[in-house]
């Protein structure tokens, strides 16, 4: 009996650390790009959105969750008059290193953009990554942030990729204020419980029965529910414009996710861009032409 408990706890406290803790006094490496084949051809490019981002004159800003932590983001503002969008990271990365792209692409629109650090990662506050299950509401506390300072005037694009593309469909079906006006999801995944089971099975391990202890580990460490929503779920409720772009070539968060997702989806304007060997989070660099040219006839769709 006591050994059947140590192993549980074992277990249990493996699946916290390897999925959600994130560590307080990390040190991010902008730099920490994959360098597998699959990334390879764009790793000159990959750090030079990086540095030219991390290069460009910003405004430190920072807004309060709604558990009391400090989360922070860099604020690009030029026109006032302007839309604003605002970018997500994803897993265990930062948002200067993620939005380089992002920060291209809405520069040459007009836009301003709001790049955040999610919470647990960057220099926002937190120890406990949760897979956009409390990062959704996140989403409300940066849209507030923005329409408290422009007095709601300024029009709203959320952007994500990866985890953070996950939790800005995930916020979809939140009671969002009418200025915020698009989607933008690139890599997103269908829901917590799918890319987990999905990354377990990648270990060569048992993955029904490991979740089992992941979700535990999230609802005993974590005190959130992992299966509380996922971007699937909202999108059945969903009645803002949605972009959601996927690389066919992803082996991080499978291509298929992006079919789900688009196929749950309820917008009366919803659109899907694929991109050939696209890897993870990185397609625009494959076919910039193509995706920018997408994003851009998704903002005239939607007048911004």
């Amino acid at each position: 009996m006591l050994l059947a408990v140590l192993i549980i706890t074992m277990l249990t406290l493996y699946c916290f650390d390897t999925a959600f803790y994130a560590n307080p006094k990390r040190k991010d490496d902008l730099h920490d790009v994959p360098n597998t084949p699959q990334y390879q051809p764009y790793h000159a490019e990959m750090i030079k959105l990086i540095d030219e981002l991390d290069n460009t004159k910003y405004e430190a800003v920072q807004t309060q969750s709604f558990d009391g932590l400090t989360l922070r983001g860099r604020l690009y503002l030029y026109d006032e008059h302007a839309p604003i969008e605002i970018a997500f990271n994803g897993y265990r990365t930062t948002g200067v290193h993620d939005a380089g792209g992002v920060y291209q692409i809405a520069r040459r629109r007009g836009h301003n953009i709001l790049i955040v650090d999610q919470r647990a990662t960057g220099i926002s506050d937190g120890k406990v990554i949760s897979f956009g299950i409390n990062e959704r509401y996140d989403v409300l506390s940066w849209i507030k942030y923005i329409n408290s300072r422009f007095n709601s005037q300024m029009k709203i694009i959320l952007v994500g990729g990866s985890l953070g593309g996950a939790t800005v469909l995930m916020a979809s079906d939140l009671q969002l204020p009418e200025n915020v006006v698009g989607i933008v999801a690139d890599s997103a995944y269908s829901s917590p419980k799918a890319i987990i089971k999905k990354v377990i099975r990648g270990m060569h391990l048992p993955a029904d029965f490991m979740y089992v202890f992941v979700k535990f580990a999230a609802k005993l460490l974590g005190h959130f529910d992992l299966e509380a929503t996922s971007a699937k779920k909202a999108l059945k409720n969903c009645k803002l414009p949605v972009l959601i772009i996927h690389g066919e070539a992803d082996r991080y968060v499978p291509c298929r996710m992006a079919d789900e997702n688009f196929q749950a989806c309820n917008s009366p304007i919803k659109q899907l861009l694929k991109i050939p060997n696209g890897p993870h989070d990185i397609s625009l660099l494959v076919d910039w032409d193509t995706y920018q040219n997408t994003v851009n006839d998704f903002f005239d769709k939607i007048d911004v």
